[in-house]
């Protein structure tokens, strides 16, 4: 198990947690199942666990994405008046993902990630 699994299982239990709660199962099961289907896709199966595959076909999950995550699975296990998540904070996501995503798939010529690994800054 790598820590990059960590997202992927994350992910799995938000997904489930969500799914459970629209179910209508109590708060206390929902949180259950967001458990076991956690630590379930963390333990190994054939060469990797499940976690592992879900990593392969995405890849690591950003920080950003783990943000949203984290925030649906507290809001499905929180009582129903619990804070929804900022629009700045969701504003800011969809805005850096709509100016890094057609740059890390290859649309545009500039390459913004690879701006960051050299030694100087913005230097074209």
């Amino acid at each position: 198990m790598t820590a990059a699994a960590m997202g992927p299982a994350l992910a799995l239990a938000a997904l489930a947690g969500a799914a459970a709660s629209c179910g209508g199962l109590r708060r206390s099961a929902v949180a259950g199942l967001a458990a076991v289907v956690f630590a379930g896709s963390l333990i190994p199966w054939g060469a990797t666990s499940v976690a592992g595959y879900v990593l392969a076909f995405p890849g690591p999950l950003s920080a950003a994405t783990l943000v949203l995550i984290v925030q649906l699975l507290l809001r499905t296990l929180a009582a129903p008046g619990a804070p929804r998540p900022s629009s700045t904070l969701l504003g800011c996501v969809i805005v850096s993902g709509l100016l890094l995503y057609p740059a890390s798939t290859g649309l545009v010529a500039l390459d913004v990630y690879d701006l960051g690994f050299h030694g100087r800054p913005f230097q074209f």
